[in-house]
């Protein structure tokens, strides 16, 4: 599976090693189950309703760019999908998936199919978004912890990223409030945006 970080893996099997999902699995089966590859110059990510998990698609035609999260990827950096609700855990329980690459961990949280019929709707959109990446961060830390590892010594940088359709109006005083809220209750940063580029 391309440039791979072996001791990273087994990691993470050893963590999640008690999961109903994929207990009993050996470190290339969890591997084959959790993760995907591409190292493509501009990737989407797209949270399949139909599948139940998140995936790559190479085109958002028939999807609209507005439902997925793009990496710009101009190096061809191997980048890595870690599906997470509906694969790793049970579906509607943690953020939907993470991306892992050069050694950084984003975690993202889908709203792209959220309106905003009213202020309450969105912010309820918003509460969710915050909820599902701080109770899956805090989770992978607390499993790490239990097999005697440190999650954030893993990655050199972890980022956390909201994803709303991008033709719905947000509310940028909302994202701010919530921002500085993660950074001091995760010490996380937290983005709201359907994109992203890679170094």
């Amino acid at each position: 599976m391309a440039d791979w970080d072996v001791i990273l893996s087994y990691r993470f099997n050893h963590a999640f090693k008690d999961e109903k999902a994929i207990k009993g699995l050996s470190v290339d089966e969890f591997i084959e189950k959790v993760f995907l590859h591409l190292n493509r110059s501009r990737i989407y990510i797209y949270d399949d309703e139909n599948q139940g998990f998140s995936h790559f698609v190479t085109d958002t035609g028939g999807l609209g760019r507005e439902k997925t999260f793009m990496i710009e990827n101009r190096n061809h950096r191997d980048v890595f999908l870690m599906k997470i609700d509906g694969v790793l855990f049970q579906k509607k329980s943690k953020c939907d998936c993470a991306v892992i690459w050069g050694g950084e961990m984003d975690f993202i949280e889908f709203k792209t199919k959220a309106s905003n019929k009213n202020d309450d709707t969105m912010e309820a959109h918003y509460n969710k978004i915050y909820k599902q990446l701080k109770l899956t961060i805090e989770y992978f830390e607390t499993s790490f912890r239990k097999v005697g590892l440190s999650f954030r010594n893993q990655f050199s940088r972890i980022l956390a990223y909201g994803v709303f359709n991008p033709t719905v109006p947000t509310s940028s005083a909302t994202e701010k409030i919530l921002a500085a809220r993660f950074a001091k209750e995760v010490k996380v940063k937290l983005m709201f945006t359907n994109n992203t580029h890679l170094v």
